[in-house]
Parts: C-alpha cells; sequence; structure tokens
C-alpha cells in the first residue's frame, strides 16, 4: 500500500462534500476521484480539492486501483450497496453514519469486510466530538464504581427538510425513518459508548398532524437497559426551536456510584460553538473542562492511520451496528407498546 493513500468520495452534499476537504487536508492522503449524479455538487466540490475527478457512477470510481478507501456519504438506503460494492473491490471504507437501514445490512457490511479482508470504519461523529471524548476519559480514569444511569440528548431543527415532501430526509424510503436513525444515532451510540452492551429498549415517537406522507417522526425517546444494568434515557428531536430557530445542543449526563459526569457540545447560531466537560466525585469535588479543538480527534486522519496500520479504530463496525439495532428495536417498541430486545451480533 502507498504511504501516501488514495481515496475517493461517493456522495457530496453537505457531510460527502465536508469529507472530501477534510481528507484532502491530511498530508498522507490525497483525495482522487468522487462520485455523485448532481453535477453542480461535482463542480463545487472540484474547485475545492485540486486535481479531483468526477463521475456520476460510483462503479467506475471503485474500478480506480489507486483509489484505496472509499468514502461514503450517500442516502442511508444505499449503504448497504455501495460499501458491499466497494469492499468487494479490494477497498477499505468510511461510511457515514447510521452504517445501514437495519442491523442484518449491517451484518452483511461486517461479514464482506471479514471476508475481504478490509477495513470497514463508521463515521459516529460524537466519539471524535472534544466534549465527549473529555467525558470519557473523566468515566475511566477516575473511580466511578457501577454506572447506575444517564440521559442523553440530541436537540436540533430540521423541520425544513423534514416536512418537505421533496427531501430524502425523515424517509422511510430513503432514509430508514426520522430523527432517530438520524440524528438519533449519535446519541444511541454516545450511550453505548458508555455503558457497553445494550439488550432491550422501549420506545415513544412523535409524528406531527399533516406530516407528508411517507417521512419518519421527529421526535423519539428511548429507554436502553444495558447488560450490567444501567439504564440509559436518550430523547433526539428535530423540532426543538433553539436559539434563533435553529441550532443543535447535544449533551451526555452520567451517573455512578462514586461521582457523575456531563459533557456538552452546543451551536446555537452564528458560527459560535459552545463545549463544557465536568466531573464530580463522591466528595463533591468538581473538575470542569471548556474542551478546545486539541481534546478531540481527527476523524480523517484516524481513519488514514486505521487504514495504515497506525492505529486501531475508536468505533468500530460493530459499534455502529449496535446504534442501528438498538433504533431498530425502538421502532418495534414505538409500533407494538412492547419492551424489545436488541439483537446480539451474529457468531
Amino acid at each position: 500500500m502507498s504511504k501516501t493513500l488514495g481515496v475517493g468520495c461517493i456522495g457530496l452534499g453537505a457531510a460527502g462534500s465536508g469529507h472530501a476537504r477534510t481528507f484532502a487536508a491530511c498530508p498522507d492522503a490525497r483525495v482522487l476521484y468522487a462520485a455523485d449524479a448532481d453535477a453542480q455538487a461535482c463542480a463545487r466540490v472540484a474547485r475545492q480539492v485540486d486535481g479531483l475527478q468526477c463521475t456520476d457512477d460510483y462503479r467506475k470510481l471503485l474500478e480506480r486501483s489507486e483509489v484505496e478507501l472509499v468514502v461514503v456519504s450517500t442516502p442511508h438506503s444505499s449503504h448497504r450497496r455501495i460499501v458491499v460494492d466497494a469492499l468487494s473491490a479490494g477497498k477499505h471504507v468510511f461510511c457515514e453514519k447510521p452504517l445501514a437501514m437495519n442491523a442484518a445490512e449491517c451484518d452483511e457490511m461486517i461479514a464482506t469486510a471479514n471476508e475481504t479482508g478490509r477495513r470497514l470504519l463508521v463515521f459516529q461523529t460524537h466519539r471524535y466530538n472534544p466534549p465527549f471524548r473529555v467525558l470519557k476519559r473523566f468515566v475511566d480514569e477516575n473511580d466511578t464504581g457501577r454506572p447506575l444511569f444517564g440521559v442523553i440528548l440530541y436537540l436540533g431543527n430540521e423541520l425544513e427538510r423534514m416536512s418537505d415532501p421533496h427531501s430524502w430526509k425523515g424517509t422511510y424510503a430513503q432514509a430508514g425513518g426520522g430523527v432517530l436513525l438520524d440524528g438519533g444515532a449519535h446519541v444511541v451510540d454516545l450511550a453505548n459508548w458508555y455503558f457497553g452492551r445494550p439488550v432491550s429498549v422501549s420506545a415513544h415517537t412523535r409524528i406531527p398532524d399533516a406530516w407528508p406522507e411517507g417521512k419518519g417522526e421527529i421526535t423519539g425517546e428511548l429507554l436502553i437497559t444495558y447488560e450490567n444494568g444501567t439504564i440509559a434515557q436518550v430523547l433526539a428531536s428535530f423540532e426543538s426551536r433553539l436559539k434563533g430557530g435553529g441550532g443543535l445542543r447535544i449533551s451526555a449526563e452520567l451517573f455512578y456510584e462514586n461521582g457523575n459526569g456531563f459533557g456538552e457540545y452546543a451551536h446555537l447560531g452564528g458560527t459560535k460553538i459552545a463545549r463544557v466537560a465536568r466531573y464530580v466525585d463522591l466528595e463533591g469535588e468538581e473538575t470542569v473542562v471548556e474542551p478546545t479543538d486539541a481534546h478531540g480527534l481527527n476523524h480523517a486522519q484516524h481513519a488514514i492511520d486505521c487504514v495504515l496500520g497506525r492505529a486501531e479504530p475508536i468505533v468500530t463496525a460493530q459499534d455502529g451496528r449496535m446504534a442501528v439495532a438498538v433504533i431498530e428495536a425502538a421502532y418495534e417498541s414505538a409500533r407494538t407498546g412492547r419492551r424489545v430486545n436488541v439483537p446480539a451480533m451474529p457468531a
């Protein structure tokens, strides 16, 4: 494998174009090719990334031997097909969350990665995010004792796209559901990261009146039980009217026998981002950190390091699969009114 990793990007929407720029900025990678059916998107990203060649057919990108790592940022419904094709073509893959539409699709993707000996990485954004990494460090480095419960929130405003019948956002056909399989995948993964193996979930969801046909829930609440007995309350909403009518706030508050921790990321309009992490021990001593970018991890460089054998992934394909499995079980729970078991990884 070359020292400079050849990268191809499939999907050039907001997430995909951002990934193309971020990978292109890494010193030991070169973004060579991109694929998107939208010619305007291709032209826009080609102006941002030197030497980028574009095609409207991702399969042509997979034919290029120079491409060693493929970044997939397409609607959720296409992840399984594109990822399996890329792995089968001998490429390593970095896939946007959610890994797939359901656990069975994830299992097929993971099996293909194992069969081909290629890396399958998944972008669960907030494992790289400074406040949640600091919070994880607090938990790992202190004598917290047994975990008890946690409250984890995703509060965003996607009313415009969710209520637009022409947008794929929140559609059952292309997104697999509403907020839970979108923003909710972030906070479910955080809960799993902090608490371990999820075993069951109960859920409630809300779909507004006069909602476009084929669109999923805009708010969802989950109660997840973990193998170690911990309970996590997870709420995700795309109808949170925060400062200025937009914005995003994600928080995690974790409680243990010997202390509690809190982390929050808030983007409440403009370019201002607020980040905080704190830990309080049993004696009441509080440690507070205002995380900077230095506390985070560059996801593109980390993916490159994993492919080149210099690091192990902080979020595995199995982790991505468990987040999807929890949400799939949550949808069944919301439909049936019953608590639903989360399927384990296949043997």
